[in-house]
């Protein structure tokens, strides 16, 4: 819906989440889980945009009969997705593997995200590379 507010300029950021009022709220049992929760919705929400008849059996959510999930978004393609990212190993092994945005937080020099960002942009790359463009760049 946003995105039709905005006429094709929303930009998608969700978050795994980690605090413990986040998973109660949730009814998450296994905090150790959220990793492969996290990865498996995050890679289904643009499917989910795209499709008309969208179904999906995956081991945390079941979507059995076709739905055509809406709003889709104002323009074609998708909206652009960001995630924050803090943990090192968190930049190319999630957005830079999915070819989606990393928005770095950190406390410390910001030199120190060099180390981060090379691998998370070949990780992009290689992505990309690998499938067609879907997202959309908002001006």
């Amino acid at each position: 819906m946003l995105d039709h507010f905005t006429n094709n300029r929303f930009e998608f950021g969700p978050g795994r989440g980690a605090g413990s009022h986040e998973l109660r709220t949730f009814n998450v049992m296994d905090p150790s889980e959220t990793k492969a929760q996290w990865d498996e919705v995050i890679r289904e929400i643009p499917r989910m945009w795209e499709q008309k008849d969208y179904d999906f059996d995956g081991e945390f959510f079941t979507v059995p009969t076709p739905h055509n999930i809406l709003p889709k978004p104002y323009g074609p393609g998708h909206p652009p997705i960001w995630v924050a990212c803090g943990n090192p190993p968190t930049f190319p092994k999630g957005p830079g593997s999915l070819g989606i945005g990393a928005i770095a937080f950190n406390f410390e020099p910001i030199h120190n995200l060099k180390g981060r960002v090379d691998p998370y942009k070949e990780a992009a790359q290689r992505t990309q590379s690998n499938r067609s463009a879907s997202t959309r760049t908002t001006t």
